[in-house]
């Protein structure tokens, strides 16, 4: 059986992600506790998402039981991301609790390359139950609003070992910029008798950690782990709290050759520059309209920490830029150069040159 889903999955995975380009990383804030929204992330970052959620019995025992995941995820050429989930406490398969996945992943549309909605597809092999699983999500923002929406499918699910699928959606309310809640429900639909579980669902608080590339989000739900499988089956009668704490790794941090520092912004900016200011791990003007020859200068206000300017197509970059520093280019061009910086991916900017 191990050696036919395996053929599957490498037959199904390349024509699953054969077009499109990919899409930006996202911090939990943006989605749900069971429904990642094809999280991705970017070539040159390892992303490590620790999710804990445990279960507590009844009285007089109270007893606690973790169930500890672990995510690893990096940015591969041509859009794909590779990824590997690992439960070291799971029922998803009777007798094998320690229950991981590897999978690839990749975006399909994006809304800030001018597609009506976000789309990303996905498939794994979840090896707990020998099965070859995949998703197709879809979401969209409307004001402070996101929906999600996503499609499973399994082809050797849990331990009654029948391929099945199923349909979820959930929601992600903006309150600021650095707090959101969210919530979502799953339901397997041709389940047969004797799968055991129910409906998953999940709710949760998010926020973005101040002055920091990380994000936590604090869950109450009834599915115990993240992989596909774990995450479409809540456990009947267990209600569990937990955590997720993400935690990006850039490597050019502490790999290869650094480059120089931006000139300081002490210096005087030359004539004419148009100025955005980097504060609160944001950019000031995330999307800046200029002409044809405009000198446009970043200056980097937040304390204590280093960002760049890097363009997402690599025609441009600052290297870290000191507190107090800034760095400038001039847009001779007309065109939309998109860029993000480097150690916190999440932020993000356009600059849209016109003739």
């Amino acid at each position: 059986m191990w050696k036919r889903d395996a053929r599957r999955l490498w037959i199904a995975v390349p024509l699953l992600f054969a077009v499109a380009p990919w899409l930006e990383a996202q911090a939990v804030v943006d989605r749900t506790p069971n429904l990642d929204d094809g999280w991705t992330v970017r070539p040159g970052i390892i992303q490590f998402n620790f999710l804990h959620r445990f279960e507590v019995s009844p009285p007089p025992a109270r007893k606690v039981t973790s169930f500890p995941n672990f995510h690893l995820a990096t940015g591969l050429p041509h859009g794909f991301n590779a990824q590997l989930d690992y439960a070291t406490n799971s029922t998803v398969f009777t007798g094998i609790p320690n229950e991981y996945q590897l999978g690839l992943r990749r975006p399909i549309l994006e809304t800030s390359r001018g597609a009506p909605l976000d789309a990303t597809l996905t498939g794994v092999y979840n090896f707990a139950s020998e099965s070859v699983d995949g998703e197709a999500s879809l979401s969209r923002w409307f004001g402070p609003v996101r929906l999600l929406g996503i499609v499973r499918g399994m082809s050797s699910a849990y331990d009654v070992q029948r391929s099945m699928w199923g349909l979820g959606s959930g929601a992600v309310i903006r309150l600021t910029s650095w707090l959101s809640l969210a919530g979502d429900v799953f339901g397997l639909v041709n389940k047969p008798d004797g799968t055991g579980g129910t409906t998953a669902w999940g709710a949760a608080a998010q926020l973005r950690v101040p002055y920091s590339p990380h994000t936590l989000s604090i869950q109450f739900t009834n599915t115990q782990s993240a992989s596909i499988e774990g995450s479409s089956r809540g456990v009947r009668g267990a209600h569990m709290g937990g955590f997720e704490f993400t935690i990006p790794f850039t490597l050019s941090r502490y790999f290869g050759h650094r480059k120089k520092a931006a000139a300081a912004a002490a210096a005087p900016a030359a004539e004419g520059a148009t100025i955005i200011r980097i504060a609160n791990l944001s950019f000031g003007a995330k999307e800046l309209h200029v002409r044809a020859g405009t000198r446009v200068r970043w200056i980097n206000g937040d304390p204590q920490l280093q960002h760049s300017v890097t363009a997402d197509d690599g025609s441009f970059d600052s290297g870290l830029i000191d507190p107090g520093q800034a760095f400038e280019r001039i847009f001779e061009k007309a065109g939309d150069y998109p860029y993000h910086c480097t150690p916190h991916p999440f932020m993000q900017g356009h600059v849209i040159v016109e003739p």
